[in-house]
């Protein structure tokens, strides 16, 4: 079953509904952000790859060592910004009960 906001991609269903298989947001904002923010890291990937270490050994290992590693941490966690929702309620879901309540006995106050 589907509903407004899924997208059938890769024999699932994508979208921000309850009936989605897979979160994924696919407003027209979120994917252009996310457009941007893909192309600034693959930009910067190829142009200091490609333009900035010109034969220095010692550029070379710090760019492999440390860049590109914590540029595809960043794009990890894009990706997984992008495709999981935090805030997500199950269609089901029931609040909690709070088991103790605060009097104003225990709050401290006298008179």
């Amino acid at each position: 079953m589907t509903g407004p906001g899924t997208v059938f991609l890769f024999g699932g269903s994508y979208g921000t509904s309850f009936h989605a298989e897979k979160w994924l947001s696919l407003d027209v904002c979120g994917m252009l952000g996310v457009t941007c923010s893909w192309a600034v890291h693959i930009y910067a990937l190829v142009v200091i790859a490609v333009k900035l270490l010109s034969n220095s050994m010692v550029a070379t290992v710090i760019y492999f060592g440390a860049y590109v590693p914590a540029a595809l941490l960043a794009m990890a966690s894009l990706y997984k910004a992008w495709t999981t929702d935090p805030g997500a309620v199950p269609l089901g879901a029931r609040p909690l009960t709070i088991f103790r309540r605060a009097s104003s006995e225990s709050l401290g106050a006298s008179s």
